[in-house]
């Protein structure tokens, strides 16, 4: 019998790379679920790999800059997992004039060479910016966007960013200086994760899909993240009933035992009828 690799983890160092604080969403779901130690370098720096406000740009996919975190984290700990999260903002990819928060959270095991990843798509989000000409649409966008428990950015006329900014009086101060030197003053908010609540949320949503990930995995076996390596389409219409182009059935295979696994949509699931060959022809 195969030993589990939720067994395998009990009482080990995972280490977290984050300098935003993560570990308030992310640390407890891991040592209560998978009974791991986890630990946060004190002296990581991961605005080397990029920043929201582009000083630093991030090269490649939220996923390659997380996997760039943890090897970075796991050279400076010594420890063989990690784990790292990245973010980006943006309109949903059906429904354009809607904003969403996605979070990637990367788990990796140096010692089996298990990559873990897990995906979270959430309208939650107050991502937004404005160039106020006023202190009145200045204040309407604080408000907007859920100002002072959500920390805001002004990018000075100058030049430099001001970031995390909490204080009623340090914002007040700031925008009317910028209006008073340049009429106008650029706020976007603080979408780093310490700054920001809601999507603080989101990171432990996430959280919580990869543990249950970590958790699940080959009926078998139980080593986790089985690989998708074929489908079947004709997921029924809503409507009539009838097989459409969309996926109706994933082959799921072990990575480890090489075990397979038809997995269905849940019932009630069903495709579209606009985007029905029979009903929208």
């Amino acid at each position: 019998m195969l030993q589990s690799y939720q067994s395998q983890l009990k009482g080990k160092k995972v280490v977290l790379a984050t300098a935003h604080r993560k570990e308030v969403a992310i640390a407890d779901l891991l040592s209560t679920h998978l009974g791991v130690q986890v630990l946060v370098p004190a002296q990581f720096n991961s605005d080397q790999f990029g920043t929201f406000s582009g000083e630093v740009p991030r090269g490649g996919s939220p996923i390659d800059a997380a996997r760039k975190k943890i090897a970075s984290a796991l050279d400076l700990t010594g420890c063989n997992i990690g784990v790292a999260s990245e973010g980006s903002f943006g309109p949903h990819p059906q429904v354009p004039f809607l904003p969403t928060n996605e979070e990637w959270l990367v788990w990796f095991d140096r010692e089996t060479g298990l990559e873990v990843m897990h995906r979270e798509l959430s309208f939650s989000t107050n991502h937004a910016h404005v160039d106020a000409t006023s202190r009145a649409k200045a204040h309407d966008f604080l408000q907007q966007v859920g100002f002072p428990e959500h920390g805001i950015m002004i990018r000075l006329a100058a030049g430099p960013w001001i970031k995390g900014i909490c204080s009623q009086a340090s914002v007040d101060l700031l925008i009317e200086q910028e209006l008073r030197t340049a009429g106008v003053v650029h706020i976007e908010t603080d979408m780093r994760a310490m700054f920001n609540p809601t999507r603080m949320a989101v990171i432990r949503q996430a959280a919580l899909g990869l543990v249950k990930k970590l958790k699940g995995g080959c009926p078998r076996c139980s080593w986790p993240a089985m690989e998708a390596i074929h489908n079947k389409r004709g997921l029924p219409c809503a409507q009539c009933g009838q097989p459409t182009f969309f996926i109706k059935v994933l082959i799921l295979k072990c990575r480890r035992c090489r075990f397979e696994i038809e997995q269905w949509f849940p019932s009630g699931i069903a495709a579209n009828p606009a985007q029905c060959n029979y009903c929208n022809p």
